[in-house]
């Protein structure tokens, strides 16, 4: 899926409140990731990249979005919409270094 149209739908969900899992957490802290990039992230989705929907629980919905603000390094997150209860559950953040990716290609092929 393309990551402006689904930029779009994530700015019409601003009213939505943010919650991170135990999960998310704890990687956020393992991965040095600051709280407030993955919010400004998903709050102003810019970088936003690539969508991938994922299976969900009936009545959410579940994506894997990758930001990518600039050449060297991306930002992967599940997040989980629930409409019901007006809020976006972020379960994991994963940050990537692409340089490194880049090397490892480059030595496959």
């Amino acid at each position: 899926m393309n990551g402006n149209s689904f930029a779009e739908k994530l700015r019409g969900l601003g009213s939505y409140g943010l919650v991170f899992t135990k999960h998310a957490e704890l990687r956020l802290l393992q991965r040095q990731v600051a709280k407030e990039l993955v919010i400004s992230h998903v709050r102003r989705p810019d970088s936003l990249k690539l969508v991938e929907k994922l299976p969900a629980e009936k009545g959410d919905e579940k994506y894997k979005l990758w930001f990518v603000p600039s050449k060297r390094i991306a930002y992967i997150y599940v997040i989980v919409i629930n409409h019901s209860q007006q809020r976006i559950v972020i379960k994991t953040v994963i940050k990537q270094r692409l340089v490194w990716q880049k090397k490892v290609e480059r030595h496959v092929k």
